[in-house]
This record gives structure tokens, sequence and C-alpha cells, in this order.
């Protein structure tokens, strides 16, 4: 939490520091290079912080569905898990149907555990996390898609974060390079491409 306070209070300066060590002739493709990221990592962290937000608008009405009480607590609980996806969720669902297990017998929790699974977090997580990724970030859902789930599969809550990172890092890579070869490519790039040359210059 300190980190990430102070990453966000100083990170213009601290990005203005280690441009001033960077040799003269690479500072434009660095500038670039980092606008690219900068990107591509907004667009990956705000599809996930709006797909996990979908995730648990439609978890109010399958919980609203099979009666739960307290609705809105477990939709916010959901929200949470669903920040980090796949099986973070499951700590909310199991437990639910544990809970329904022993209420209402085995059938009526099966089916729960099996309506739940599919409606919060089969689309989510095959279809509108990818798409909502890749709309800001300009990479294909297919690769967003096998980060997200290879990252978590292989890393856990760790390569979850870290593979759409190190993707993101690559695509700015081979993106500045398809830039350097073919220079007309940054008149058509996104508007939103900041560089951070100009603060440095004005802070």
């Amino acid at each position: 939490m300190f980190f990430c306070y102070f990453l966000l209070a100083d990170g213009d300066r601290l990005y203005c520091a280690f441009i001033g060590v960077i040799p003269g002739d690479y500072r434009p493709i660095v500038n670039r290079y980092a606008a690219h990221l900068d990107l591509i990592l907004k667009g990956v962290f705000i599809g996930n912080a709006y797909s996990a937000l979908i995730v648990s608008v439609t978890s109010v009405f399958v919980f609203y569905a099979f009666g739960f009480t307290h609705v809105l607590a477990l939709a916010t609980l959901i929200f949470i898990a669903s920040v980090i996806p796949l099986f973070a969720g499951y700590m909310v669902l199991v437990p639910l149907a544990i809970i329904r297990y022993f209420e209402q017998g085995l059938e009526s929790a099966f089916l729960f555990f099996l309506v739940s699974s599919l409606v919060i977090y089969g689309p989510p997580e095959l279809i509108l996390r990818p798409y909502l990724t890749s709309l800001k970030s300009k990479i294909h859902p297919m690769l967003l898609m096998l980060a997200f789930l290879g990252g978590a599969f292989v890393g856990g809550v760790a390569g979850f974060f870290a593979a759409p990172i190190l993707l993101g890092a690559l695509v700015a890579a081979y993106r500045v390079y398809q830039e350097q070869i073919h220079p007309e490519l940054v008149a058509q790039a996104d508007p939103d491409l900041r560089n951070p040359a100009e603060s440095c210059r004005t802070g």
C-alpha cells in the first residue's frame, strides 16, 4: 500500500530521473516504449476492473434467485475475489455451496454451484475479461486470455498479474520496433499515446 502510494505520488519524478541517465540518442525510443506500455497496462487493469464489476452485478441476480440473504454483502465479496480471477471466486462459492448442502441437501447445493460457476464465472473469464481488456490495450483477446489463464495456472496470484504485464512489455517493444521500421505508423497511433518526455521538461 505504501509502495503504491509513493509510486503514484512521485512516479513522474522517478521516471524523469530514470530518463535523465539514458543517453540522449535513445531517449525518444524509451519515451515511446513507456507510452505504449502505459497504454497497454492501463487497458489491462481497467478491463480487469470492469470485468470484476460485471461479475459482481451478475452474482446479485444469482444469489437472489437462490434465496440467499445478505445478497449485496455476498456480491461485494465476489467483486473483491473477482479482481483475482479463476480460483479466488470459489473461495466465496464453495462455502456457500457447503452451507446450502447442510440446509437443503446435495441436489440443491450442486445446482447452485453449477449455475453460479457457469453464469458468474463462465462468460466473464472466457469472453468479457479478454474482450474488455483488449479494447484499450489493442492486444488480441486470445493472447490476453492465454496470459490471464496461463499466468494464473502456472504462477497463481503472482502469475495472474505478472503474465499480462510481461505480455504488455513484449507487445510494447514490438510496436516501438514497428514504428522504427515504418515511421508512418506514428501518425496513425492511438491519440491516447502521450509522450512522457513532455512532463519531464515541464516538471
